[in-house]
């Protein structure tokens, strides 16, 4: 800008998610995060929901930039107990939002924005009790890909009769509440003097308002490869790690320091808001993860979702509670056959070797695994070419005739298939895809 600012100009990809709702609900977001929660969030100066509406002909949003850098730029350079800092005003962070239950789930907005939703009622209940009832604020539509990708929105459906038997028992669990679901480095911005002091948060696409138990996790900062530790002892390294080279010495290190800034995390969490604790402890339950995963069937596969609901049958008595006679008060609604349980058996370890075979290709590939597999123009043709490298080693490693070879090439996720060229003359017999 002329007087030396600079501001941050952002145009929604088509496939952010619906017209007008993403953008008016994340600038209502940013402005309720930032002016209510008190939470650093970008200011906004300028926007547009409606592409009708302005000379730009597209959704836009002027805001400015966050002060600070990227907090994955500094993050390997800073200490454990700066980590540690960072960690505990991000607890802050999920405090607040945990705190703040609205009155129904959607998304929230400008109340110009939803014309036809009442704006007239309370809004949300703070921490301390007090009911907020604001005008400039209102609760629409949910913003939330997972209820409209891959065609869900149009999809009517009856929830049947188990729906209300998977709902968590805990009234606070069922609140609605607003979570940044993607805190990683990236998101976080830092003031590169003082690393421990957060400048801002960006990324609030998308943020929404449903339930306590399905919005609670922990932030994608302190994620990582490996075993998560057991209990609250010190972490040690590998009995052998004197034996080790030295990458792997350095990647034990790492993978310790990994695990014991997640356990403070737990630590610190348990102490300054047990609800959030105890509501990640109740994702770890059955009845939360069958309840989660149905959202995303299409995507997540539908064999591990029959082998839950075949969990749910077994576990139906702990599940609803116990008639006089010591039998479950409500018949279970689900029956499976033996046939059923094997054949169930059968296609959840195909699709186990089926995610097996993704991830090493993805991990070959070294791809962002975000939204779509997004790849930024500059590397494109690069990961093209490194994309068809990739899908020649797979198919070297794991086929073993023409039909195999044919078949996975046809099976290849990309809109550009490959050539047929690539299938190859083999003298043994067939075989199906899964041995």
């Amino acid at each position: 800008m002329n007087d030396g600012n600079k501001v941050i100009v952002k145009v929604p990809n088509p496939n952010a998610g619906r017209p007008h709702f993403t953008t008016a609900s994340e600038v209502a977001t940013m402005d309720f995060v930032r002016n209510v929660l008190k939470i650093p969030a970008p200011k906004v100066f300028a926007w547009s929901s409606r592409r009708e509406e302005n000379p730009v002909n597209a959704e836009y949003i002027v805001m400015e930039k966050v002060p600070g850098i990227e907090l994955e730029k500094l993050w390997g350079d800073i200490t454990g107990r700066q980590k540690y800092e960072i960690v505990k005003q991000l607890i802050g962070i999920e405090k607040s939002f945990a705190t703040t239950r609205f009155t129904s789930f959607g998304s929230l907005y400008y109340a110009e924005d939803v014309p036809k939703v009442s704006n007239n009622k309370i809004l949300c209940v703070s921490k301390d009790g007090t009911e907020m009832q604001c005008s400039r604020f209102a609760i629409g539509p949910t913003n939330n890909r997972m209820f409209f990708d891959e065609g869900r929105g149009t999809v009517h459906m009856d929830r049947g009769p188990l729906a209300k038997h998977l709902l968590p028992k805990e009234e606070s669990f069922r609140a609605s509440i607003m979570w940044h679901s993607d805190l990683h480095a990236n998101n976080i911005f830092v003031n590169p003097e003082k690393p421990t002091e957060i400048t801002g948060i960006i990324d609030w696409q998308s943020v929404h308002l449903s339930p306590f138990f399905l919005q609670a996790r922990h932030p994608a900062l302190i994620e990582f490869n490996g075993p998560i530790p057991e209990g609250l002892g010190r972490i040690e390294l590998p009995e052998n790690f004197d034996e080790m080279s030295a990458d792997k010495q350095k990647e034990a290190k790492m993978l310790r320091s990994a695990q014991s800034l997640y356990k403070l995390y737990e630590v610190e969490l348990r102490q300054r808001n047990e609800n959030i604790f105890r509501a990640l402890q109740y994702r770890e339950t059955l009845t939360c993860k069958i309840t989660a995963l149905a959202g995303s069937l299409f995507s997540d596969g539908e064999p591990i979702v029959n082998g839950m609901l075949m969990a749910v049958e077994r576990e139906w008595l702990n599940i609803v509670e116990p008639g006089p006679d010591g039998r479950p008060s409500v018949p279970c609604p689900l029956v499976f056959s033996a046939q059923e349980r094997t054949l169930q058996s059968v296609h959840e370890a195909q699709w186990i070797r089926g995610v097996e075979l993704m991830e090493a290709v993805l991990d070959q590939l070294g791809a962002y695994r975000g939204w779509d597999g997004w790849v930024n123009h500059a590397s494109y043709e690069s990961m093209k070419a490194r994309l068809e490298s990739c899908l020649e080693h797979f198919l070297d490693r794991e086929t073993k005739n023409d039909t195999q070879r044919t078949e996975w090439i046809k099976a290849w996720p990309f809109a550009e298939q490959p050539s047929q060229t690539r299938v190859r003359r083999y003298t043994q017999p067939p075989r199906d895809l899964y041995p």
